[in-house]
């Protein structure tokens, strides 16, 4: 799906769907709200949408400024999301958090080969530079990655 725009994609006009799932893949969305007025079109009537995402902490940034060559154009929360899709008549039926380990510790740490040992400590050494620039303002528990999923339902008198 093109999220820069939203009205060119080639999805047939009569269809709808009885679940969306957008995977990792929300921050790519400029509009938010123009993709939630497209999601609730593209549903049936108690349909579900599920989206996954990084929660927006420095171990997320940091990740996507050394690892994308795309990177995302905004970083949603989950109770932002939340907020902005009720307006819409989509109400949040389930919200999971999962943590995983350290971002440099989960991306940066590959030694298998001569190349990637290389590349695993060019990205180990601009994370801690990153760190050490930012070390008063974060929190520990700003250098774990951390994900979260919300699934929502289209309430009944929603259009």
């Amino acid at each position: 799906m093109d999220f820069d725009n939203l009205n060119q994609n080639n999805i047939p006009e009569s269809k709808k769907y009885d679940l969306i799932i957008l995977y990792y893949c929300i921050y790519y969305c400029k509009n938010l709200e123009e993709l939630i007025v497209l999601l609730n079109n593209k549903l049936k009537q108690s349909g579900k949408v599920i989206i996954t995402q990084n929660v927006p902490n420095f171990a997320t940034v940091t990740k996507f400024s050394i690892m994308e060559n795309y990177p995302p154009y905004v970083f949603y929360d989950g109770n932002y999301l939340i907020k902005k899709f009720s307006e819409f008549g989509l109400d949040v039926t389930q919200y999971k958090e999962k943590k995983r380990k350290n971002f440099i510790s989960q991306y940066f740490f590959n030694f298998s080969k001569l190349s990637k040992s290389i590349y695993s400590l060019i990205c180990i050494s601009i994370s801690l530079y990153y760190i050490s620039l930012n070390f008063f303002k974060i929190k520990s528990k700003d250098l774990m990655l951390l994900d979260y999923k919300i699934c929502f339902k289209k309430n009944e008198i929603s259009k």
